[in-house]
């Protein structure tokens, strides 16, 4: 997946540049804003706004490399927001948020897998974030730069194959939007990209 937001400032609609051409559903209003990178970024207002996609066998990295990556620019801080989440029950579930302390998080659904890294934003802030598996060990990168060992749960997990739809911007509940700003959302399945020299940031 790779949607870049190279379009127009105020648009709404929302492509998958990368070879698979997976189907983007535009959900609230979320639309193109004032970019990072090219001519604009996509803003989720905190407020119903969502991309949507299909299931795949894309979102399924069982024990291969991976990579979760983006710019982001945050709006408000000290609430939990959601950055991508997949789920068909309260036991088939995983995602990848920031809570009300800021903190990064990825959760799934045993609590033994929960995995924290602290972070301490700024709003109207950009950053880019890269949540990294590499030989089943999850590390987190912020403008390059490894955050380290995680508070809570264990480093390791395999991401579960789960039958459902995958939502960036918030909860298959319809809660914890996001509220902010995004530019190069790039997933990468196969490649754990863990320096700069595979273009992390």
């Amino acid at each position: 997946l790779l949607i870049r937001s190279d379009t127009t400032d105020g648009s709404t609609t929302f492509t998958d540049s990368s070879d698979e051409g997976h189907t983007v559903t535009r959900n609230g209003g979320a639309k193109h804003f004032a970019p990072k990178f090219g001519r604009s970024a996509m803003h989720l207002d905190g407020t119903g706004d969502l991309l949507d996609f299909a299931d795949s066998d894309d979102w399924y990295f069982g024990a291969d490399d991976w990579t979760i990556e983006f710019w982001v620019n945050l709006s408000e801080l000290g609430t939990e927001q959601t950055f991508w989440h997949q789920r068909y029950d309260s036991s088939n579930t995983w995602g990848i948020f920031k809570n009300a302390s800021n903190q990064w998080v990825i959760r799934t659904a045993s609590e033994a897998d929960t995995m924290y890294w602290n972070w301490s934003p700024s709003a109207d802030t950009w950053y880019h974030i890269a949540f990294v598996g590499d030989g089943g060990e999850i590390s987190l990168y912020i403008d390059g730069v490894d955050q380290g060992a995680v508070d809570g749960g264990d480093a390791t997990f395999t991401v579960p194959q789960i039958a459902a739809r995958v939502r960036i911007g918030a909860r298959h509940h319809a809660d914890y939007y996001f509220n902010g700003y995004l530019d190069e959302i790039r997933i990468s399945k196969g490649v754990a990209r863990t320096d700069a020299g595979q273009d992390l940031a």
